[in-house]
Parts: C-alpha cells; sequence; structure tokens
C-alpha cells in the first residue's frame, strides 16, 4: 500500500472513529437529560401519623418507589401531607377523638363530649407544636432526599412565621436537593376563609415566589388555591414545568373536577410551559376527608396522564427530555402505578 493510500485510509478512520464517538456521547447525553418527574397521590389515614416511625415508614416507601421502579429524578408530594404529623404529639387524643373538635379539647386537656371549638384553639394547639414538628419531619425529608439521591418536592408543612410580632403560622412548600439541602422555599398566598380564621395562617407573599432550577428544568410552584390566580405569570415568567400541590377537602364531584380544571391548565398555557403536574393528598383524618386525582397536562393544558382512584396512593410519570433551548414532553404514554390496595 502506498503511503498516499495509507494516510488516505487512516483520515476515514480518524473521521468514522470520531462519528461514532460523537453519535455514542449524544446517544449517552440525551439518556442522561431525560428527567423523569413522578407526581404522588397520597392517601392519608390516622395510622400514618401515630409516630414519626409511621410516618417515615409510609413515605419512604413511596420514595422508593418512584425511584427505584420509575427511574424519578423529581418526586412530587401533596399539599398538607406533613402538618398531620402533629397529631403524634397528641398519641391519646388521636386514640380517644371520632372528630377533630374531640381530638383538639383532649389535646388541651379538657373533655370532648358535647364540646364545640372554641375560637382560637385550634391555631393555640398548632402553633404549640408546630415547630418542632415541621423541624423533626425537614430532618426526615433531608435524610431521604440524600439517601435515594433524589430532588424531593416534599408537600408542605406548617412553620412559624418569621414575621416580627406575628403569631400566625405560614403553609410552606420545601424542596429537598439530591444531597439533602433545602433548595427552595415557598409560602402560600391565597388562603382559605378555613385556613385565614380556623388555623391561624399567614399567606406569603406573592413577591417572594420565584422559579427555580431543578435537574436543569426551569420550575415554578403554586399551592392548591394559589393555582386559580394568574397574578403569578410575572413572578414564574420563563416556567419549563408548573408544579401545583393540592389538598381539596370536600368529595370529588363533577362540580369540583370541573372546578380544579380551571386552575392549573390555565397556568401551564398561558405560561407556555412543557408540562404542568398536579399532586394530590386523599384519605381522611378523624372527620376530615379529601378526594381528588393528580393529573399530568401537556403544554396546551390537556390533561394526558391522571391516577385512577379519586381516593389512594398512585405514582405517575412522565418524561421530560431537551428540545433545542428548551424542554418538552417526550413522546410516550406516561406510567402509573398504584401503591396499595385500599
Amino acid at each position: 500500500m502506498t503511503r498516499g493510500r495509507r494516510a488516505s485510509h487512516l483520515t476515514i478512520l480518524t473521521i468514522l472513529t470520531g462519528i461514532t464517538l460523537a453519535v455514542t456521547a449524544f446517544a449517552a447525553h440525551g439518556e442522561e437529560s431525560r428527567v423523569t418527574v413522578a407526581t404522588v397521590q397520597f392517601r392519608v389515614t390516622e395510622e400514618v401519623f401515630t409516630s414519626i416511625d409511621a410516618y417515615r415508614g409510609a413515605v419512604e416507601g413511596v420514595v422508593a418507589s418512584a425511584v427505584e421502579r420509575h427511574g424519578a429524578d423529581i418526586v412530587v408530594l401533596p399539599e398538607y401531607l406533613n402538618v398531620f404529623l402533629i397529631a403524634s404529639r397528641f398519641p391519646e387524643a388521636l386514640e380517644q377523638a371520632s372528630t377533630i373538635d374531640e381530638a383538639l379539647h383532649l389535646a388541651a386537656g379538657r373533655p370532648a363530649t358535647g364540646r364545640q371549638r372554641e375560637s382560637g384553639e385550634l391555631p393555640a394547639v398548632l402553633r404549640s407544636v408546630a415547630e418542632e414538628t415541621s423541624r423533626d419531619a425537614i430532618a426526615l425529608w433531608q435524610d431521604l432526599a440524600a439517601t435515594h439521591e433524589v430532588t424531593i418536592v416534599a408537600g408542605t408543612f406548617f412553620v412559624p412565621s418569621e414575621a416580627p410580632h406575628e403569631r400566625g403560622l405560614r403553609n410552606r412548600l420545601i424542596v429537598f436537593g439530591p444531597s439533602g439541602e433545602i433548595h427552595y422555599q415557598q409560602d402560600k398566598v391565597y388562603l382559605t376563609e378555613e385556613e385565614r380564621r380556623s388555623m391561624g395562617i399567614r399567606p406569603g407573599a406573592l413577591d417572594d415566589a420565584e422559579t427555580v432550577e431543578l435537574a436543569g428544568i426551569t420550575v415554578g410552584f403554586t399551592i392548591c388555591r394559589d393555582s386559580f390566580f394568574d397574578s403569578w405569570h410575572e413572578p414564574l415568567d420563563g416556567v419549563e414545568l408548573w408544579i401545583d400541590l393540592r389538598a381539596n377537602g370536600e368529595p370529588f364531584s363533577r362540580d369540583v373536577e370541573e372546578r380544579f380544571r380551571r386552575a392549573l391548565p390555565p397556568r401551564v398555557r398561558a405560561a407556555e410551559a412543557a408540562a404542568g403536574v398536579n399532586a394530590t393528598l386523599t384519605g381522611s383524618f378523624l372527620d376530615l376527608v379529601w378526594e381528588g386525582r393528580s393529573y399530568v397536562v401537556d403544554e396546551s393544558g390537556t390533561r394526558i396522564a391522571e391516577s385512577r382512584r379519586v381516593v389512594g396512593t398512585e405514582i405517575t410519570t412522565v418524561h421530560l427530555v431537551p428540545d433545542e433551548d428548551s424542554w418538552r414532553l417526550e413522546d410516550r404514554t406516561p406510567e402509573s402505578s398504584r401503591q396499595e390496595s385500599r
């Protein structure tokens, strides 16, 4: 073989090797860049909140399934999930009571029979243990995020307000990074009357909300009633994934379902986000009831996946992939799996 022919063959070999390496690198990068979001519909019961250990067992099973079975990069859990851990501070009241009013009187050391809730009683009980309860719950989620090396949107917590001379609580969303660090916090802004008057919750400030980078995606958050207001579009400008946490304390009638179709879908559509996901609390606690479906919407606000039952624990996963300088939903059917048979 002549020197010129050998050089030509070497050139061709170099080009082919370069193409092979480029294709391999592109495929590997594409696989690594795909982000899986696991949205959890969670069913609460009194048994889940009898102790911090019982609670950990319930939530860790869901997180482990989301990561190991579904390959989740981000796990999203619903509003109020950590709030009921307050009951573990009053085990006797929880065991003896059949209603929230009875539990409040027992927790306050007073007879429960025939008594109605007194003004200010619930806020006082909540404030008395909120700081300690939220501290324990935060430590639990930090450990779970680090153990499973996953980003967790861990629902909401009742935390004492940091505002001077304000005795109220905040309904706060907390995001934990895969090393266990607190990555982002946001308070609910548009409260219900029950939250304001009966629970003593104080609203957060819209101006404090901002987008945050999770797994390379620009994410924005709303908490239940917040999602009905278009005032979020300015602070969440540029959002690529809209995450909404919900706990709707009423039967899931057709009217209720239609009402919530006017919440997250219009936010996603107006923001031109790649997708929106909603995580819903379900189940019962004493005489309180929550129903509803967790769901996923595409960029047009069209619901493309939802949990199969209005009460139960389920995980619904979707995949986002890079698309030039933004993200899009991957063209595959979202997965959904029930975590319990009840």
